[in-house]
């Protein structure tokens, strides 16, 4: 899967789930070490759908 953007796309925080998920296992003795993807990785994997190269916004 690749993430698609365009002009208008907004990217935020939408579901906590990830970390309520991390709490409850640590709560339980769990060693989870969650790993997000970064703001530059998120943009050079993605698919502008305006026709832009994805690289003109990771310089």
């Amino acid at each position: 899967m690749t993430p698609e953007f365009d002009a208008d796309t907004q990217i935020k925080v939408g579901d906590w789930q990830l970390f309520d998920q991390f709490k409850e296992a640590k709560a339980q003795g769990i060693n989870a070490r969650p790993t997000l993807v970064g703001p530059y990785t998120l943009l050079r994997l993605s698919r502008l759908l305006d026709g832009k190269k994805n690289f003109r916004f990771c310089r």
